[in-house]
């Protein structure tokens, strides 16, 4: 039973001041049950630290809302009682589940566009098979490359047989020739001064 409360925690529930003594848990918590509640308050009497947890409180008009209640272990005149205090954590709920919605929602975008991007990369390949053309693409800040296929059955390799530094395989293509003028070409380019 509730032996002190102060007046905010008798407003949250609906009662004016000094209606909240001689309540009992299970009148305003919406989730715990009698038994539940005798359980709990005998392990948590012998706590040496607080305890916070989320529950659900039931307001007098039985309006439901969701609390953080943090309750500590105390010896007062020989007695061992629960101290808690509990706040309303309504709009941080709100908040959590309007997130978990958007995050929910932006999950389903992303699974859309992976799918919408797996299909479009399969029709690339099939043109390309289709058309007996080759593609290569450079990522410049990695040194990565991505050639299709097709692009080292045209030269006349296997995929295994270049790997993917693209400045390695493609320097090795070049005709000796070459690679002064292409290579400082593909300098300027990448400069922005050709």
């Amino acid at each position: 039973l509730i032996i002190l409360a102060n007046q905010a925690f008798a407003a949250s529930l609906g009662y004016p001041a000094g209606g909240a003594i001689g309540l009992h848990v299970t009148d305003f918590d919406a989730v715990f049950n009698r038994e539940q509640v005798s359980r709990n308050l005998l392990d948590w009497l012998k706590l040496e630290h607080p305890i916070t947890f989320e529950t659900r409180h039931r307001r007098r008009n039985g309006e439901i809302f969701d609390v953080e209640v943090t309750a500590s272990a105390v010896t007062l005149d020989g007695r061992s009682l629960l101290f808690a205090s509990s706040r309303d954590i309504t709009a941080r709920k709100a908040s959590e589940q309007a997130l978990l919605k958007l995050n929910e929602q932006l999950e389903q975008r992303v699974a859309e566009r992976t799918d919408e991007l797996a299909r479009s990369e399969e029709r690339l390949r099939l043109a390309l098979e289709a058309t007996h053309e080759g593609l290569w693409d450079w990522h410049i800040p990695s040194n990565k490359s991505y050639c299709s296929p097709m692009y080292f059955r045209m030269l006349g390799y296997q995929p295994e047989d270049l790997g993917d530094d693209m400045q390695e395989h493609f320097i090795y293509l070049l005709h000796p020739e070459d690679r002064d003028r292409v290579l400082g070409s593909i300098q300027r380019g990448i400069l922005g001064t050709g």
